[in-house]
């Protein structure tokens, strides 16, 4: 399934001698394959300017939460929800989301139902008799969008509007999210050295009966081609499984993606008093971008990351200062990651500042 929108960016380019490109247009298309993880386009134009220098303009837009959700049908229950709680008055859920037909689908004030291209349903509730909103849904990377678009547009409205997360951080449907992408890179750890244990085995067989052909005098070939081609065939087998797997990595990929923007924008929720600039050593420590085809693993970097704050601002004593650093290498499981994020949670929970010094 396609959904298109059609974009004009404006680029007034102010260049001597040359005429300004009023517009640039292009079609995004959502194929509804993975998790939405971000409306943000990172835009950037290439031009050579009239010395022949090349230059560069960058720009990020923001795309309309229609590119990815359509109204639906509300539902009562959900296996991951998440509660944020508002300081003031937020105007009804068909005002909100205005541009959005929820009504035709049951979509009433305090309840619409919002469905992702990829086929992931999110409900968005406003309690009775307080100011508290609740997303829920069945996959819990999906909820990022949802819940950020639906502050921003509260905010929108009304800029002295404030909310704050309800409840603890879903560091356990987190940590889910993380194991079912390691697992995963280990699998493809696994199928690859076994491909590369059967191409190793498949030329050898090849080298024996090449050497028996060229022999003068022949020999039986005590059944070499019948292995070679059962080696074959184990190799093609091997070979299919792992280009599932790497295709439900690349898909697992945007799930951490997704369900890490969940997370630091409920940390940002939780830590009201936190900085613009302490958010963004966090969001470079936990990163929201993994790609299976980096040679370092998403777990490794985050972990050595964790363990640098834990060493230098998060630091109770002289002696947390002293642990050593961890190899950036494929770790036997995802154990100590998922601690190392629960104490930092814990210690930005009780007012830990993430304040670096820069060097003199």
């Amino acid at each position: 399934l396609f959904h298109s929108i059609f974009l004009s960016l404006s680029l007034s380019l102010s260049l001597p001698g040359s005429t300004p490109t009023p517009y640039a247009s292009f079609t995004i298309y959502n194929t509804g394959d993975g998790v939405l993880t971000d409306l943000s386009v990172d835009v950037v134009a290439h031009y050579n300017n009239p010395y022949g220098l090349p230059r560069s303009v960058h720009n990020v837009a923001r795309l309309p939460l229609a590119i990815g959700f359509f109204g639906y049908t509300p539902e009562k229950s959900a296996d991951f929800k998440v509660t944020i709680e508002a300081n003031g008055n937020v105007p009804s859920m068909l005002e909100l989301y205005s541009d959005i037909d929820c009504e035709r689908y049951g979509g009433v004030a305090n309840c619409i139902a919002l469905k992702s291209y990829s086929g992931d349903i999110i409900t968005v509730i406003s309690a009775k008799n307080s100011q508290k909103y609740r997303m829920q849904s069945n996959r819990f990377s999906s909820l990022h969008v949802v819940v950020k678009d639906f502050v921003e547009r509260v905010k929108k409205g009304s800029s002295s509007c404030r909310f704050e997360l309800s409840g603890a951080i879903p560091l356990q449907e987190y940590f889910d999210v993380i194991d079912k992408h390691f697992v995963l890179r280990q699998n493809q750890t696994k199928y690859r050295d076994s491909l590369k244990e059967r191409v190793y085995q498949f030329r050898a067989i090849q080298l024996r009966l090449l050497a028996r052909f060229k022999d003068k005098t022949p020999t039986p070939l005590q059944n070499l081609d019948t292995l070679l081609e059962g080696t074959y065939q184990q190799i093609l087998t091997i070979a299919d499984i792992d280009i599932e797997n790497s295709h439900q990595l690349e898909i697992q990929d945007h799930e951490l993606c997704g369900a890490t923007e969940l997370i630091l924008f409920l940390v940002k929720l939780w830590c009201p008093n936190m900085t613009e600039e302490q958010f963004n050593i966090l969001r470079s420590c936990i990163l929201p971008e993994a790609s299976s085809k980096d040679d370092i693993g998403w777990e490794e970097i985050v972990d050595a990351s964790i363990m640098m704050l834990l060493r230098t601002c998060l630091a109770k004593s002289v002696k947390e200062q002293s642990i050593g650093t961890s190899d950036l290498k494929m770790p036997a499981d995802t154990s100590k990651l998922k601690k190392h994020l629960a104490l930092l949670f814990d210690r930005l929970g009780k007012g830990g500042k993430l304040e670096i010094a820069s060097p003199k």
